[in-house]
């Protein structure tokens, strides 16, 4: 739901079927303005997630590429063999990914596809 008045809408449905001290309590713990900003696609709809991304999802997705793409899944790395890894081959592999799309050789990342369908 993208647009104000679904949300609204969406919400009178709410207000009518669930009892009022449950209506209470949406509207002062997640009805507020600050907060419905905070988790509605309606503030979101023309930003990137690199715009307001108020989560840690991002970190987590780029933990797993490390350690699953980079760290072939080992545990218990060392600090030195993490920085050696970080400095060799993740570094350089991100430096010629951004050379290939810089040159259109390698197509952008999903979050620059989902930007250029939305702005044409």
């Amino acid at each position: 739901m993208e647009n104000w008045e679904d949300f609204d809408a969406a919400w009178d449905q709410i207000k009518q079927t669930v009892p009022d001290t449950f209506v209470k309590y949406l509207k002062e713990t997640w009805m507020k303005d600050k907060v419905v900003a905070m988790w509605s696609t309606v503030y979101r709809g023309s930003c990137s997630i690199f715009e307001i991304c108020d989560t840690n999802i991002l970190v987590e997705a780029w933990h797993h590429v490390l350690k699953w793409k980079f760290l072939l899944g080992k545990r218990n790395r060392r600090i030195e063999l993490l920085v050696h890894t970080l400095v060799e081959w993740v570094v350089p592999y991100y430096a010629l990914k951004q050379q290939r799309q810089d040159l259109n050789f390698e197509g952008p990342d999903i979050e620059i596809k989902k930007w250029i369908d939305i702005h044409k």
